[in-house]
């Protein structure tokens, strides 16, 4: 359901991590609904939200049965439950209407939703206006996202240019303004003056471009009327009578803390949601130990049997309809799993307050196996329920399947990994030597970190994330680059939905990036963002198996290992996810793809000698064959050399070059990505012990894809060859045996800001 009645003590769980946030500087987390603020046009906080803590503390005037839904009620319908404008108590005339342009919306599709003030009461700019999923929800605390009408008019007319830029054009401001003026809404002039706010009169509609995702049958909007709590002319009186006789006096201000009282005039007929049970959302792929395997993970409502068809494209050229039928091969089922606050380590996660957890659904993973190599595939997801449940509505919605019974995705298309090339053995001579190893084919792959929910937010996001598919999927090639091929996966170095504890961001989350993680699989590592906590993780809830309350919790890292994940501790992240079954989980795990060996830690967990994932470390780096992949990549979320100037991190990069630096010179690994920074860092090649080229890896940092940049400054140090404070993504060209090349790409026009190529020793 929404964010639930108001439990876990509103204020108390913020007032319990006031010390953990002093040390973890946290990043804004869109609402739901994607509200800004006027005038800046920040997002509102979905964490840290006054206003959801004023409902939940408030006091409510009338029922869903007291007002007729989607037309003007009279006002008697709440005569003797509250007070009017000005205290007066109302028996006549016409209370404002609320109404939406449909009667059903389905996921990204879009919604307005209209007001107009009524005979006697009008709708003003601290009035609430409410979503409530499902329409028959009767606890007016239980929404699932919230705002005044100051703040929805402010929403309605921000937008942002096709650079991920905010659109602060004066004229085009107020051309907008001018435009909702002339409806009847509140004009510009009055953002400022809440005085003159407060009489204006008239009607306004604000247009939802993408509803979100949303698990439930139906919705409605109300409109919450602020009241003016009784007496409270008196009571203020009373309080600047006291504070003129006692000007020091801080202790008269009770009327201050009286709950606010919210008043029901209007609600919008219920709005069905008719595929929001059914339909696959947070589709991605990722490889597997067994490169003839993928993972397909998805989410749904509804619970049921997942099943993935899928079989060879027979052309790629083709673009397959989902209304045709197409004879897929073969058919996989899965397994399926879900998680409650209750099994999240500490707050905010772990309340139901409105902002914090919704039920991520069901969550289905299904690995596909015998696939051959360096071929494309068509699939489709969905999940079978008992009796094939379907709607009527459904045959009337285009591009949608149901048959067999499932209710099935589109389809989409993937690329498998190509053959590992393997040594040809000369069996005729003594000794059985190898002799030839055919070339192997060169590959593409993607990297970043940070990404998120971003500064320029999340319709601005998914803009930038569809440039990035056209040049790295669709057209990798150009005259000045003829030798890119597409992309074939992402390695996301963690900091992936950046939720700090709001469930709501890893459904928009997904959404931004499903057009790239359909095609391509993603690969993750984790990041403090997605597992620090400082307590509750005993009893079995941490999923990566640390028996302890708070998890890794160094002595030397007190002030960084916090609470950065805002109480996940991982859960998100390991439920959500399927990685190569090589190591623990999603948290440190091996994979091999074409010539290139790449190891994944956690820098959120013990990396010191004798502990788990160092034992685990050694072993794989032990056990690589670089005969068939020759090339040996590590990647973790935090860098093991950082070259700005902030100490806390500096303190942690150089405990984990104590831990790993001998091992990767020892076993000669080639390269070592991070983010964490949220700059870009590459340091010179051949990097041991702060000196250049004497054999150890080139170290580059890329966390730049989307969270707020670092703009602390470097320090004079010997091993910086790169630093850009631009927002943007690795590509890595895996071209032979020996030759590997290095660019860092920016997200607004795609240009190369740094290029490098590395070549294996001796080459």
């Amino acid at each position: 359901g929404g964010g639930g009645a108001a439990g876990g003590g509103g204020g108390d769980w913020r007032m319990a991590t006031d010390e953990a946030a002093d040390a973890q500087q946290r990043e804004v987390v869109p609402t739901l609904l994607g509200f800004v603020h006027p005038g800046t046009y920040d997002s509102v906080d979905a964490i840290d939200n006054w206003l959801y803590d004023e409902l939940a503390q408030a006091e409510y005037v009338g029922s869903i049965g007291d007002v007729r839904p989607g037309a003007a009620a009279s006002a008697n319908a709440n005569a003797g439950r509250g007070r009017g404008r000005g205290g007066q108590s109302q028996s006549r005339g016409r209370l404002p209407t609320l109404t939406v342009d449909r009667s059903a919306v389905t996921f990204h599709h879009s919604l307005t939703v209209s007001w107009e003030d009524g005979t006697d009461v009008r709708v003003r700019d601290d009035d609430v206006i409410a979503l409530y999923c499902p329409a028959a929800q009767d606890d007016p605390r239980a929404f699932h996202d919230a705002a005044t009408v100051e703040l929805i008019v402010a929403t309605g007319g921000y937008e942002w240019d096709d650079d991920g830029e905010e659109d602060d054009d004066d004229e085009d401001d107020d051309d907008f303004y001018r435009h909702y003026h002339s409806k009847g809404g509140h004009d510009k002039t009055n953002t400022h003056r809440k005085d003159e706010r407060e009489e204006k009169s008239g009607r306004g509609s604000w247009t939802i471009r993408h509803f979100p995702i949303i698990r439930e049958t139906s919705c409605e909007f109300r409109l919450w009327a602020r009241q003016p709590p009784p007496n409270k002319a008196a009571s203020v009186a009373r309080r600047d009578e006291s504070n003129r006789a006692h000007p020091r006096n801080t202790n008269n201000d009770e009327d201050e803390d009286a709950a606010t009282v919210f008043k029901l005039v209007a609600r919008t007929a219920p709005i069905s949601l008719p595929r929001a049970m059914d339909e696959p959302t947070a589709l991605h792929l990722a490889l597997s130990s067994d490169p003839a395997e993928m993972v397909v993970s998805f989410t749904t409502g509804v619970a049921g049997t997942p099943v993935v068809q899928y079989g060879p494209l027979v052309d790629e050229a083709v673009a397959y309809d989902d209304d045709d039928y197409l004879p897929f091969a073969s058919e996989a089922t899965g397994t399926s799993t879900s998680y409650d606050a209750g099994d999240m380590c500490e707050a905010p996660a772990t309340s139901t307050d409105p902002g914090l957890f919704v039920s991520p659904g069901q969550l289905h993973s299904v690995r596909l196996s015998g696939l051959a190599p360096d071929t494309s595939y068509s699939y489709r997801v969905g999940v079978r329920t008992p009796g094939g449940r379907f709607h009527d509505v459904y045959k009337s919605l285009a591009n949608f399947m149901y048959d067999d019974g499932a209710v099935w995705s589109h389809v989409h298309t993937f690329h498998t990994a190509p053959a590992i090339p393997f040594l040809e053995v000369d069996l005729e001579s003594a000794t059985g030597s190898a002799v030839n190893r055919p070339p192997p084919k060169p590959f593409t792959f993607l990297v970043y970190a940070d990404q998120g929910s971003p500064a320029i937010g999340w319709d601005a996001a998914k803009a930038s994330l569809e440039r990035l598919i056209d040049r790295e999927l669709n057209h990798p090639s150009t005259k000045h680059d003829e030798e890119r091929t597409p992309a074939r996966f992402i390695q996301h170095l963690g900091g992936l939905a950046r939720s700090f504890g709001s469930a709501n961001a890893w459904d928009s989350w997904f959404d931004s990036i499903g057009k790239l993680t359909t095609r391509v699989p993603l690969m993750i590592a984790i990041g403090n963002t997605e597992y620090d906590h400082l307590s509750g993780g005993e009893g079995g809830k941490d999923p990566s198996g640390v028996s302890s309350s708070r998890g890794y919790a160094p002595s030397w890292g007190h002030s960084v290992f916090g609470s950065a994940s805002g109480g996940e501790c991982g859960v998100p992240t390991a439920r959500r996810f399927t990685m190569p079954s090589t190591g623990n989980g999603v948290f440190w795990y091996s994979y091999s793809y074409g010539s290139a060996y790449t190891i994944v830690l956690s820098s959120e967990h013990d990396l010191s000698v004798g502990s788990i994932q160092h034992g685990w470390l050694l072993h794989s780096l032990r056990t690589v064959d670089r005969s068939e992949t020759p090339w040996l990549i590590v990647e973790s979320h935090r860098p093991l050399y950082h070259s700005q100037m902030k100490a806390e991190e500096l303190e942690v990069a150089i405990a984990m070059r104590y831990e790993l630096e001998s091992l990767f010179y020892d076993f000669g690994v080639d390269l070592y990505l991070s983010g964490h920074a949220q700059t870009y860092l590459r340091t010179c090649d051949g990097l041991y012990r702060s000196k250049c080229g004497i054999g150890g890896p080139v170290h580059i940092s890329v966390g730049t894809m989307g969270a707020g940049l670092n703009s602390d400054p470097l320090y004079s140090n010997r091993w910086t060859e790169a630093f850009i404070e631009e927002r943007g993504y690795g590509r890595v060209t895996v071209h032979n045996d020996t030759a590997l090349h290095w660019q860092f790409v920016a997200n607004v026009d795609g240009k190369a800001l740094d290029d490098v190529w590395i070549y294996k020793e001796g080459e």
